[in-house]
């Protein structure tokens, strides 16, 4: 920060770690002018500005429209899939995972085994959750309409 306090001390030598030591008990303690200007967070009298980032924020755009998205399911929500997949091809792999017994493709392990810690995490919490396991009820809470860009989704969690 650019602001501080400074080595200052008054005629008692007290310096600003005694006013900001004296100030959580004693809130008069920092009405001496010069222990104000002097110790200006210690004493909270004044507050630094914030200089802003140095460079514009790059700007993402996930969602391509503004739309309402009704809850397909009652209690369950619903699902918006990335612009890479489809309805039909989410359910497929459904079924597939699912006659597999659970099990997943090797190289698809690590990311939604991530992913599926998460969401198992947040039903234990009580919160109402499709039940990923159920390919009907997956299929039925997919939004068609409801898309967003995967790619910035990647670009800005990096």
């Amino acid at each position: 920060p650019l602001m501080g306090d400074t080595t200052w001390k008054d005629a008692h030598n007290h310096g600003c770690s005694w006013y900001n030591a004296v100030r959580k008990t004693n809130s008069l303690a920092c009405d001496y002018e010069q222990a104000a200007s002097n110790c200006p967070i210690a004493c909270r009298s004044r507050q630094e500005c914030f200089t802003g980032n140095k460079e514009r924020a790059k700007v993402f755009f996930i969602w391509d429209s503004i739309r309402r998205i009704e809850q397909r399911l009652e209690a369950k929500g619903t699902v918006c899939l990335g612009d890479h997949l489809t309805k039909s091809k989410v359910v497929e792999d459904c079924k597939a995972w699912v006659n597999n017994g659970g099990a997943l493709p090797a190289h698809d392990r690590p990311e939604i085994s991530k992913w599926l810690y998460t969401y198992l995490e947040t039903t234990k919490a009580g919160n109402p959750r499709l039940n990923i396991t159920s390919c009907l009820e997956l299929e039925e809470s997919i939004d068609e309409y409801c898309s967003f860009n995967t790619s910035h989704v990647r670009e800005f969690t990096e």
